[in-house]
């Protein structure tokens, strides 16, 4: 990404689009304070880390949060990469020290979008930034790692939130929920667990019941 610098937010197409919670985007926005929101061409996204849910960041409250930190470039010449490896989306921030950087001590880490299974990978080869740095950044100390789809009590999941969380070589996934789907009864049914079957040579009206699960819950209609 060109024009990258300390507090910058830039606007890229996902080629092919990504589903993230059931909504499928092709516009984003990247911070470079370790952030991507989903469907948004402006707004800022701070550097003043949150705990999940929060409404903080004005460009959009779905996003994914590798590193929300006030991290920059200004020392190690940090850059913001995009590239596609099979079905992977991938955006890599390369080299970016922590606020008042020290040049040579950054971290490296990457999010893939899985554009498939709709998984997410955070991404960790270098979470240390060393030197003066260590004692209060390293491993994600000051930083907001988790995934958000909105600003409400279920709206989220954060896997740490100013804790020393990360170690060089980790990867935390993120897989969708799928639901699946019961019919009763299923005799007459082209097919029993997905959403619409047809129904078939049926001499009677027949109601049925339609159980669906997902993420352990169920419903009835």
């Amino acid at each position: 990404i060109s024009g990258v610098a300390d507090d910058t937010e830039h606007n890229i197409t996902i080629p092919g689009g990504f589903t993230f919670n059931g909504v499928s985007y092709t516009d984003a926005r990247v911070g470079a304070n370790g952030v991507i929101v989903f469907g948004a061409t402006a707004g800022d996204i701070t550097l003043v880390n949150a705990a999940l849910p929060t409404g903080s960041i004005a460009a959009g409250n779905a996003f994914v949060a590798p590193w929300w930190d006030d991290i920059d470039n200004d020392a190690g010449g940090g850059q913001i990469f995009l590239g596609q490896s099979g079905n992977l989306f991938i955006a890599q921030w390369n080299s970016w020290g922590r606020s008042a950087a020290v040049a040579g001590q950054v971290v490296t880490f990457q999010v893939q979008f899985d554009q498939v299974t709709g998984q997410v990978f955070f991404v960790y080869s270098d979470v240390i930034f060393g030197g003066s740095q260590a004692a209060a950044n390293d491993n994600g100390l000051n930083a907001t790692v988790g995934i958000q789809w909105e600003n409400s009590a279920g709206g989220f999941i954060q896997y740490s939130f100013n804790q020393a969380s990360l170690t060089d070589g980790q990867v935390i996934s993120f897989t969708p929920n799928t639901a699946s789907y019961s019919w009763a009864p299923n005799t007459y049914l082209t097919a029993d667990n997905i959403a619409d079957p047809i129904a078939e040579a049926v001499a009677a009206d027949i109601t049925y019941t339609l159980t669906v699960t997902a993420a352990g819950c169920s419903t009835d209609g």
